[in-house]
């Protein structure tokens, strides 16, 4: 793990805990929990999505999803000042590459023929591509997953 992410895994958690009364359950999260949560905010995940994936991965036991839903959201408010610089290291991640559409999913619009899901398709797919070149033009990393 690089030393930036590093640093930056260490001021979500300063940040997530706070100064007063309980911290976040985000803060005890294992490093790559915490960053692949961090990512999915930064991508505009909503607090639903990020808390199915905590219990996909056993992060939260004991609890179901729709009760955990609210954590993202606070987490989100306590952290806010990271969420807008570049995140690192994001070619490791499985969120930075499913941000596009996956081959199975092309071929099953386009044999099923839909016009209007595949403009949808094409529409989505430049979004995601023109925010990863903006992205790469205003920190100057590039997105290795791009080149793939």
């Amino acid at each position: 793990m690089s030393d930036a992410r590093k640093d930056t895994l260490l001021q979500i958690r300063q940040a997530g805990s706070g100064r007063r009364g309980k911290p976040n359950h985000f803060v005890n999260l294992s490093d790559s929990l915490l960053w692949e949560v961090y990512l999915r905010l930064r991508q505009g995940h909503s607090a639903t999505a990020i808390a199915a994936y905590l219990h996909e991965h056993d992060a939260a036991p004991g609890t179901s999803p729709e009760s955990t839903a609210k954590l993202p959201l606070r987490f989100r408010r306590k952290i806010s000042h990271l969420l807008i610089g570049s995140p690192l290291d994001t070619s490791t991640s499985a969120v930075a590459k499913s941000s596009l559409p996956t081959a199975r999913e092309v071929n099953r619009l386009a044999a099923e023929g839909s016009l209007e899901e595949l403009l949808e398709l094409r529409n989505r797919s430049r979004q995601a591509l023109d925010r990863m070149l903006r992205e790469e033009a205003r920190t100057g990393i590039s997105d290795k997953s791009i080149a793939q």
